[in-house]
C-alpha cells in the first residue's frame, strides 16, 4: 500500500491481519463478539474507526474471524456470492444465495447486519469463494450512515444480479 491508501479503513484492515496472525485474544475475541458489546481486544482492532462506526467494523472483523481470516479476492460481496450454489444453481439462480442476499439488503440494525453477513460469509467459505474485505469494510461503512445505507443496499444487491455497478463508498 502507498502513503495514499493510508486511510482508517486500510489501518483497519492492517490491524484485523495483525490479529489474525497472531491467533491470540484479539482474534478470539472477534469470533464471538456480539454487536455493541464493549470487549478491549475488539475494541483495540477497531482503534482507528470514527466512534461511531467501531461496532460496524467490529462486524467485519467478525466475519473475516469466521470466514477463518482474510484470505482476499477482488469480488465484492454480491458478485462473490454469485458463485455461491450447487448443481448449475449459483448466485441468482440458486435460492439460499437469493434468500442470503434478501436477508442483507433487509437488514434495519447491525444485528441484523451481523446475522445476515455471518449466514453469507458461512456460505462463502463452505464453497471456498475469496472475498475483497475492503470493499466489504467501505460498504458496511456506508450501510452504517442513514444517508447512504440504501447506496450500499443497492450495490450489493446488483453486484450480486450484474456484478457492473460503481462501489457504495465511492
Amino acid at each position: 500500500m502507498t502513503d495514499t491508501d493510508d486511510t482508517p479503513g486500510q489501518r483497519f484492515l492492517r490491524r484485523l491481519y495483525r490479529a489474525e496472525k497472531d491467533n491470540g485474544a484479539q482474534w478470539a475475541a472477534l469470533h464471538s463478539w456480539q454487536p455493541i458489546t464493549p470487549n478491549p481486544e475488539v475494541i483495540a482492532v477497531t482503534a482507528d474507526a470514527p466512534d461511531q462506526l467501531w461496532p460496524y467494523w467490529a462486524v467485519v472483523g467478525k466475519m473475516a474471524a469466521r470466514y477463518g481470516g482474510l484470505r482476499g479476492g477482488k469480488a465484492p460481496l454480491g458478485a462473490a456470492m454469485r458463485r455461491v450454489g450447487r448443481d448449475g444453481a449459483f448466485g441468482p439462480n440458486n435460492p439460499a444465495a437469493t434468500r442470503l442476499m434478501r436477508s442483507l439488503v433487509d437488514a434495519d440494525t447491525i444485528d441484523d447486519l451481523d446475522r445476515a453477513l455471518a449466514g453469507i460469509v458461512g456460505a462463502l467459505r463452505r464453497d471456498d469463494i475469496a472475498l475483497n474485505w475492503s470493499d466489504l469494510v467501505d460498504t458496511v461503512t456506508a450501510w452504517a450512515q442513514p444517508h447512504s445505507r440504501d447506496r450500499a443496499r443497492e450495490y450489493w444487491a446488483r453486484t450480486f444480479y450484474t456484478h457492473t455497478p460503481a462501489p457504495a463508498g465511492h
